[in-house]
C-alpha cells in the first residue's frame, strides 16, 4: 500500500515528497529549485496509475445520478446531454491525514484509508469532508467538465455552448442546477478544497500557471466549452499565453475563461462559514458552520501563508499577504468586510488571478457580471 504526500516549508517555499509510517510514496520526488523539472513530470505519469488520480475520468451522468458512459466508450458524448446525461468528471473518495506546524505544512492521501499512519501526523485516517454529506458518506463526486450552460430552466455542461454569463446572481444559478433533480448543485466549497489538495500533491507546487497554464484570463471575450475535449482525462494547458483553455484531469477551465461561484461556503466580515448541503446565501447558522477563522483582511496582495487549525486542516484560505512575484501560492487576495461569497478563478480578461487557489472574496454573494458563470456537480 502506497501513501502520497507533500510537504511545504512556508518560508523558504520548498517543496518535498512526503513520507511516513513506513509507507512508500510512489510519486518521484522533487528537486526543490524547479517545480517543472523532470521528477514532477513523472511524478505526474505516475499519479494516472494510482487512484484517486487514476478514477478521476470524465463520464455522462443521468439526472438520478447514474453513469452511463465514460470517455472512451463508444457512447460518450460532451454534446447530447439530452439523451447520454451531463458530461462530468467522476472523483473518487479518498482518505486524508496532515502534520501542520512551525510554518511547515504536510498533506498526505490515501485511497483506503488501511495504509500506515504517518508518522508525526496530525489525526487518524479521515474521508475528505467533500465526500461527507449531511452525515452520509459518498464514494463518488461528480464535477461538470465544462463551465454552466443554462438551458430553459436547468443548468448543463457540455461542450460546445458558451457558458452562461449574463449577469445572475449565485442563488440563480444555484436553482438550476437544483432543477436537474435530487443530489445536483453547484460546485462547492468542500468539492473544491478536494481537488485542490489532489492538484498540490501530484504536481507539488501552487504554481499552476507554471506546471499547467494560464488558463483564458487574457482575451477579448469568453470562450465556447470543448477546447480541450480531445484531451479527455488528461491534464492539458500552456504557459505560453493567458489565451488558451487548460483542462484539470478532464475539469475544463477550473481557471479562466469566467470566474465561478463556489456554493457552500459564505464570510462574514472576513470569517467563513461552511456547509456540506442546505445551501443558501448570506447564512452562518443552521447547516453552515462558522469556520471561527478569521482569514487576512489585506486586500489585492499575493497569497503567503495558509489559515488552518486542528479541524480546518484541509482547506486553503488566506493568513497573509505579502509575497512577491511568482512564490508562495502564486495566487492573489481580493475580499472585503460584510457578507461576502467566493469565486473560483479568473475570468476571461481577469490578467492577475490565474490560479485556482486565488480568494476572491470581495463580493457580495449577489453579485452579478459577464464575467462570472458556475459548474454542475453531483454530490447525490
Amino acid at each position: 500500500m502506497t501513501v502520497f504526500g507533500l510537504q511545504w516549508t512556508q518560508a523558504t517555499d520548498v517543496y518535498t515528497r512526503a513520507t511516513g509510517g513506513g509507507e512508500t510514496n510512489a510519486l518521484t520526488n522533487l528537486a526543490v529549485t524547479s517545480p517543472t523539472n523532470a521528477a514532477t513530470l513523472a511524478a505526474v505519469a505516475q499519479a494516472s496509475t494510482y487512484a484517486p488520480w487514476s478514477g478521476m475520468r470524465r463520464c455522462n451522468l443521468w439526472d438520478d445520478g447514474t453513469p452511463t458512459a465514460y470517455y472512451g466508450d463508444r457512447c460518450y458524448t460532451d454534446t447530447d446531454v439530452a439523451n447520454m446525461g451531463q458530461a462530468m468528471v467522476r472523483i473518487p473518495k479518498f482518505w486524508y491525514t496532515t502534520n501542520h506546524g512551525g510554518g511547515v505544512y504536510i498533506w498526505y492521501i490515501s485511497d483506503t484509508g488501511a495504509d500506515a499512519l504517518p508518522t508525526g501526523a496530525d489525526h487518524a485516517w479521515a474521508v475528505h469532508p467533500a465526500f461527507i454529506r449531511n452525515g452520509i458518506t459518498k464514494n463518488n463526486i461528480y464535477l461538470g467538465a465544462y463551465g454552466g450552460y443554462l438551458n430553459g430552466t436547468k443548468l448543463e455542461s457540455k461542450s460546445g455552448v458558451t457558458p452562461t454569463n449574463t449577469p445572475y446572481q449565485l442563488s440563480n444559478f444555484r436553482g438550476w442546477a437544483e432543477a436537474l433533480g435530487a443530489g445536483w448543485e453547484l460546485f462547492d466549497f468542500l468539492t473544491l478544497s478536494a481537488v485542490q489538495l489532489l492538484y498540490l500533491i501530484e504536481y507539488g507546487t501552487f504554481h499552476i500557471p507554471l506546471v499547467i497554464g494560464n488558463g483564458i484570463t487574457l482575451d477579448a471575450a469568453v470562450h465556447i466549452t470543448g477546447e480541450t475535449s480531445a484531451y479527455g482525462n488528461a491534464t492539458y494547458g500552456t504557459a505560453a499565453n493567458q489565451t488558451t483553455a487548460m483542462s484539470y484531469r478532464g475539469i475544463e477551465n477550473l481557471l479562466g475563461n469566467l470566474s465561478t461561484f463556489i456554493d457552500g461556503i459564505n464570510i462574514n466580515s472576513y470569517v467563513p462559514a461552511i456547509a456540506d448541503h442546505g445551501f443558501a446565501d448570506d447564512t452562518y447558522t443552521g447547516t453552515y458552520t462558522s469556520t471561527g477563522l478569521t482569514t487576512v483582511t489585506a486586500t489585492g496582495g499575493k497569497f503567503d501563508d495558509l489559515l488552518v487549525d486542528a479541524t480546518y486542516d484541509y482547506v486553503f484560505m488566506p493568513k497573509t499577504t505579502g509575497a512577491a512575484g511568482a512564490v508562495h501560492l502564486c495566487a492573489l487576495v481580493w475580499s472585503a468586510t460584510g457578507a461576502r461569497g467566493l469565486l473560483c478563478g479568473g475570468a476571461y480578461a481577469s490578467q492577475w488571478y490565474p490560479s485556482f487557489f486565488a480568494w476572491m472574496a470581495a463580493g457580495a454573494e449577489t453579485v452579478v457580471g459577464t464575467d462570472k458563470g458556475s459548474r454542475l456537480e453531483y454530490i447525490g
